[in-house]
């Protein structure tokens, strides 16, 4: 093993070695120099089950799988731009519901949460060996707040192209409260941008493609609330609000919503945060309300990924 290791690491382009084969200097490479590296690594490539909204130019993320020691499997995803193939971001993703789902049982021993703690100090230091200190949000010094949750972010911007986010949540809370279900929750995340060639975010607008990519999640979404596959329901639901919706919640809609009616898509728009976040807007009608407006629509709140992240009724009065 070390021999095999060893001849990886010369055959790796230079600037790969210095950054432990994950990469902060995204302007350096394209996607070709990615998949390459991850083929070195002996890495699997992962298919991707998610319909990511995207700025235009940009292709869906290719995805590698990395085994990993006393952390979950690395997930790499490569957001490229069609037009040359040169990086928008990666994200470099340790969370073991992307291979198990959420799970109530899924607490951790202090010998696990210790390798979370671990590994989110050395890619720190790797980070802050270049760029220097952070931005930084939150602590991980006080173990015994894992019960109820840690949180650390930081943040940097080396330049005007570049920013980087390092985070992690580590939390053995498991609440039920009623339909709101809080399960544990391990992850660490590291984000690496070109902001150079970003598109702004307040100069997106809901384009006729973008809609329809979100109209056919949307339909994807109500036909597996038709036929009550909580399970691929779920899949369509952002993380946040996957981990916290209940079956019985997703009942509860089902019932609240005629979803075996012929529905129309009626508006569409685009909605920002007070933080500056983008979210996507679809309503719909019912094909049989000739009213105007009309009386019944289902108002789907998405993400910046594509996922959905609310589902609202409306009855006008």
């Amino acid at each position: 093993m070390q021999k095999f290791l060893l001849i990886a690491v010369l055959f790796l382009p230079v600037r790969f070695v210095r950054g432990q084969s994950l990469s902060l200097d995204i302007h350096s490479n394209k996607l070709a120099d990615y998949i390459g590296l991850e083929k070195r690594m002996d890495s699997k490539k992962v298919e991707n089950k998610s319909n990511y909204i995207l700025e235009r130019g940009v292709a869906q993320p290719i995805i590698y799988q990395r085994k990993q020691e006393d952390v979950p499997d690395l997930l790499c995803y490569y957001f490229y731009y069609e037009k040359d193939s040169a990086i928008q971001y990666i994200l470099y993703e340790w969370d073991e519901t992307n291979f198990r789902g959420y799970q109530e049982n899924a607490r951790k021993t202090f010998s696990e949460i210790t390798g979370f703690i671990d590994k989110y100090n050395a890619l720190y230091a790797q980070i802050a060996e270049r760029y220097g200190k952070s931005a930084k949000q939150g602590d991980l010094s006080d173990t015994s707040r894992v019960e109820e949750g840690m949180e650390r972010t930081d943040q940097w911007k080396p330049d005007d192209s570049t920013a980087i986010k390092l985070e992690t949540v580590l939390s053995n809370k498991y609440r039920k409260n009623g339909l709101i279900t809080i399960n544990p929750t391990f992850r660490i995340r590291l984000y690496v941008r070109n902001t150079g060639r970003s598109q702004p975010a307040h100069t997106q607008e809901l384009s006729e493609e973008r809609a329809h990519t979100l109209d056919t999640i949307s339909r994807g979404f109500f036909l597996a609330m038709k036929s009550k596959d909580w399970e691929l329901a779920r899949s369509y639901l952002s993380s946040l609000v996957s981990q916290k919706v209940t079956d019985t919640q997703l009942e509860q809609l089902s019932q609240a919503v005629r979803f075996d009616e012929k529905m129309e898509l009626f508006f569409k728009g685009v909605q920002y945060g007070l933080d500056g976040s983008t979210f996507y807007l679809l309503q719909y009608k019912y094909s049989g309300d000739t009213n105007m407006p009309p009386k019944v629509m289902v108002k789907l709140i998405f993400d910046d990924t594509g996922k959905i992240a609310g589902v609202r009724p409306m009855k006008m009065l």
